[in-house]
């Protein structure tokens, strides 16, 4: 006869995420794909319904400096 004894352990993890204080075009974009609209970001640029940016570039947001890449929305600000 075998007996197996086990015994869990409550374990509660917590996390932080720190970001920098750059445009957050994610939100536009997230915005654009829950209401299923185009979301304008800047003068020539939006995100369609799919999250998908209308054409890629390099765009002035405030003091940042932002490369809009092709494809779903892909990003980056200096």
């Amino acid at each position: 006869m075998v007996f197996v004894v086990s015994a869990s352990i409550p374990v509660f993890l917590s996390f932080q995420i720190e970001m920098k204080h750059e445009p957050n075009l994610l939100e536009y974009q997230l915005s654009a794909m829950e209401d299923l609209e185009v979301v304008p970001i800047h003068d020539n640029h939006w995100f369609n319904a799919n999250g998908n940016i209308n054409k890629g570039g390099t765009i002035q947001i405030d003091e940042y400096r932002c490369v809009i890449q092709l494809g779903f929305g892909r990003y980056r600000c200096d």
